[in-house]
């Protein structure tokens, strides 16, 4: 199962690259999608990390390993300054609370 979760992480980052090499009209590698393709992913592991236990450990080995890269002296300074803002939406997206609808309270009389 661990291995399923860095699948489901490399796959994110492959759809996302496509999107975005997608809205770049000079770069031709072939590997173009939807700009809606990352959200509707994005949105599916942020579920499995809610719900599997293995997602949630990836995401940190993950994240643990891409700060350790991004803070060593020869990683460059871009790197090091676009990863806090990129590693803090991304905590604020996975943070927000999925709870399940509540019913309106008048629907719950109107049932026959």
């Amino acid at each position: 199962m661990r291995s399923v979760a860095w699948a489901e992480l490399v796959i994110l980052v492959r759809v996302a690259l496509g999107a975005l090499f997608g809205i770049i009209p000079f770069i031709k590698f072939g590997m173009k999608n939807s700009f809606l393709a990352p959200l509707v992913f994005a949105q599916f592991l942020r579920l499995r990390y809610y719900y599997s236990a293995f997602t949630r450990t990836v995401v940190q080995n993950a994240d643990t390993l891409i700060t350790n890269y991004v803070n060593q002296p020869s990683a460059p300074p871009a790197l090091k300054q676009a990863w806090g803002p990129v590693r803090a939406a991304i905590t604020k997206y996975g943070a927000s609370v999925i709870e399940p609808a509540q019913p309106a309270a008048g629907a719950a009389g109107a049932r026959r």
